[in-house]
C-alpha cells in the first residue's frame, strides 16, 4: 500500500509524502513504525488516522535523492 501511494503521488507529478523501501517488509513492521511515531507524539493523536500514518511512515521512510536514484538505475 505504502509503495502504492508513494508511486502514485510520482505519476501525478506531486512529491511524495514518504518512499517506501525498496525490499519487502511485511506486515508487522508498519504497525511497529506507527506505534512507535504516537509513542513519541501523543499530541498527534488528536489528527486524523491517515495523515498520522502519513507522518509516521515519512519519518520512518524519507525521500532522499538516493532513493530516486536507484529507481531510475
Amino acid at each position: 500500500m505504502g509503495e502504492y501511494l508513494a508511486w502514485g503521488d510520482i505519476f501525478t507529478g506531486k512529491d511524495p509524502l514518504f518512499c517506501p523501501p525498496v525490499e519487502e517488509i511485511g506486515v508487522v513492521q508498519p504497525i511497529q513504525i506507527f506505534v512507535n511515531y504516537v509513542k513519541k507524539h501523543p499530541d498527534k493523536l488528536e489528527d486524523h488516522l491517515p495523515i498520522v500514518l502519513g507522518w509516521s511512515f515519512q519519518s520512518a521512510y524519507p525521500c532522499t535523492d538516493d532513493y530516486f536514484i536507484k529507481l531510475v538505475n
